[in-house]
Parts: structure tokens; C-alpha cells; sequence
């Protein structure tokens, strides 16, 4: 048996040629201690150690069971979380909610955080441990919570990660409030079930669908009642299902500005508090002067956008050769902004 042949074992059982050139790598290093560096000095495997492989491998393939469950991790901005059948394995696109969220702590000298829906406790930790805010992240289910404690545990995080049983905020302490409200939400429409990867059944359903056909069951809960527990000039973040940004807009909205948040009776109050709201999206646009745009027959068939324009100002080369941003991040900062109008 040789690495080529497991790497077969799992092509053949239909996971694409990238992914399971990843995944046997995975299986190397865990199960039998064998990196890149050994394959350089060409160090060769026991038979032992390549047996056990092999025999990981056929339960991948045999089962579809994804590659970190039997691993038991999953690595997460440089760390590897504690992961099982309780809480969703950690998405790559979730590292852009976190590393916008540290950059917005960091910033703002934020010192309280919230994490609804923590599952493995992974956007909290990492929240904990990069910036000197202290969190606290939520969930329904005592197993993934049990799971989010033990890897708070591992990165030596207890007393900036605290764990709690709540339904949304159900059981967030009377006058309790935060800086930053992070959420990676449930939001499958159950319409969806049929068509998800194999792999992601193995997720919690719980955490993957909602009841409504739209997938805004929990926006449209933590939106109704984030302004109870968010502190004047906080911010709310989420991650979005493709499709989702222009409802959750909408959602936010309803909570939207009214006279009492500018502050004053002046007659200009309202002009100031508009500066501060442009203020505040140009900083979170990047403050480049990219400017997400949407065709009109994409307006007019409610289909999201997926072009950037830079302004015809004169930018500094620098400006200029920035990559264009990822629409979702784009989205995902307007809303901030629109969370961030409630609190101004």
C-alpha cells in the first residue's frame, strides 16, 4: 500500500482530486505523524502508520463522513478546534467575519463581546484571543457548548471565553450589554436539504436550517432584540447565506434611525449624524473609495451584484492596485452599518 494508493481510494469514492490530496495529507499528519518535511528528507512511513491511514481512508470513503470528524479537528486561523457531530466544522469563509471583527475590536477598544450560535466555540476564541475584549458566546445546545469549553481550554482562554446556555439572548443577565455582536446564524432554508454536500449532513441540523422558507429565522430574532443588549456605538456582525443580503438588510432596517439618535434638537443634528455615518462606511468600505455597485437588471431581477468601481479621485498608486474586495465582505460591511446606525 503506498500514499498513491489511499489518495485513489478516496478519488474513486467521488471526493474531488484537490480535496482529497488535502484530506490525505490530514490523515498523514494526525494518524501517523508525516509532514511536508518528511516527505523532503524522504523519511519513509512504517507499515504500521500506513495500514492505519489506509483504513481511515475507507471510512471516508465508505461513509462520506467528513475528514476533521475523524480526525476529531479542524484548523481555524491557525489553530486546530475540537470538532464532532455537535457543532459545525469551522468554514474558511467564517475567518473573514472574525478577522473584521478583531479589526473593529482592536480599533474601537472594544471590551465586551457576544457570540450567538458559538457551536465550537471557535469565532469566540479566536475573538479572545486576538484583541483584549472579553466574550461570551451562547448556543441551545449543552453538547457543542461542552465542546466550545474544551477548546477555550486548550488555548488557555477561560477567563475571556465564557460559555453559557441561552437561546438567543433568553439568558443574558439583566442590564448586561456589548461593544460587538457576532453571529454565524443558522440559514438553510429547509427547501435546501436535498441539495447540500453529503459531508455537511453530518452537521448538526439544528445549526445548518431554519423553520421559514427564506432561511431568516434567526436574523430576523437577533435583529428584533439586539438593540436590548448592544452598547451606543456597537456594531453587529453576521455571516450570510448567498442570497440573504438584501432581506437581512430589510430586517435591520426596521430598527432603522429615527430623530431621538442624532443627539440634539439642532436643526443640522440630522446633517452631522449623516457625516458620521458616512464616516464610518468609507472606514469600513476599506477606505480605498472602492464602491460596491449593482447592475440595474440585477436590481430589477432582485439578483445580487458582483461588480466594484473604484471613484474617478485621484488615489495614491497604493489605493489603486488594491484587489478588488470580496462582494460578501462588501455586503457584510453595509450591514454593519446599518446595525451601527441604531447605535450611533
Amino acid at each position: 500500500m503506498s500514499i498513491q494508493e489511499i489518495l485513489k481510494i478516496l478519488t474513486d469514492s467521488g471526493i474531488e482530486p484537490n480535496e482529497a490530496n488535502v484530506e490525505v495529507k490530514m490523515l498523514l499528519e494526525h494518524f501517523a505523524d508525516y509532514g511536508i518535511k518528511d516527505i523532503i528528507s524522504g523519511n519513509k512511513l512504517t507499515a504500521e502508520k500506513l495500514e492505519l491511514v489506509r483504513e481511515k481512508a475507507e471510512l471516508r470513503a465508505k461513509t462520506r463522513q467528513p475528514v476533521q470528524h475523524i480526525i476529531g479537528f479542524a484548523d481555524f486561523m491557525g489553530e486546530k478546534f475540537i470538532v464532532n457531530p455537535s457543532v459545525l466544522i469551522p468554514r474558511d469563509e467564517t475567518e473573514i467575519l472574525v478577522r473584521k471583527a478583531v479589526e473593529i475590536i482592536n480599533k474601537n477598544n472594544f471590551k465586551t463581546a457576544l457570540d450567538v450560535g458559538t457551536g465550537s466555540g471557535c469565532i469566540a476564541c479566536m475573538i479572545a484571543k486576538n484583541t483584549e475584549c472579553q466574550i461570551i458566546g451562547v448556543d441551545i445546545s449543552t453538547d457543542a457548548l461542552n465542546t466550545a469549553l474544551d477548546n477555550a481550554s486548550r488555548l488557555n482562554l477561560f477567563n475571556k471565553a465564557i460559555f453559557i446556555k441561552s437561546d438567543v439572548f433568553s439568558n443574558v443577565k439583566p442590564g448586561e450589554s456589548f461593544d460587538i455582536i457576532i453571529s454565524n446564524p443558522p440559514y438553510i432554508p429547509p427547501c435546501e436539504k436535498e441539495n447540500i454536500q453529503i459531508e455537511v449532513k453530518f452537521d448538526p441540523q439544528e445549526a445548518l436550517f431554519t423553520k421559514d422558507e427564506k432561511g431568516l429565522e434567526f436574523y430576523e430574532k437577533i435583529t428584533g432584540d439586539a438593540h436590548k443588549v448592544l452598547n451606543k456605538g456597537g456594531y453587529l456582525m453576521f455571516e450570510l447565506g448567498i442570497g440573504q443580503s438584501q432581506d437581512v438588510k430589510s430586517l435591520m432596517e426596521k430598527n432603522n434611525v429615527t430623530p431621538d439618535d442624532f443627539g440634539s434638537s439642532h436643526p443640522l443634528a440630522g446633517m452631522y449624524f449623516q457625516r458620521k455615518l458616512e464616516e464610518k462606511a468609507f472606514e469600513l468600505g476599506g477606505s480605498d473609495y472602492s464602491i460596491p455597485v449593482q447592475k440595474v437588471e440585477d436590481y430589477l431581477e432582485n439578483k445580487e451584484g458582483i461588480e466594484n468601481i473604484e471613484t474617478s479621485l485621484n488615489l495614491t498608486p497604493e489605493c489603486n492596485s488594491r484587489k478588488k474586495r470580496n462582494r460578501k465582505s462588501i455586503i457584510s460591511n453595509t450591514i454593519l452599518m446599518k446595525a451601527a446606525c441604531k447605535s450611533l
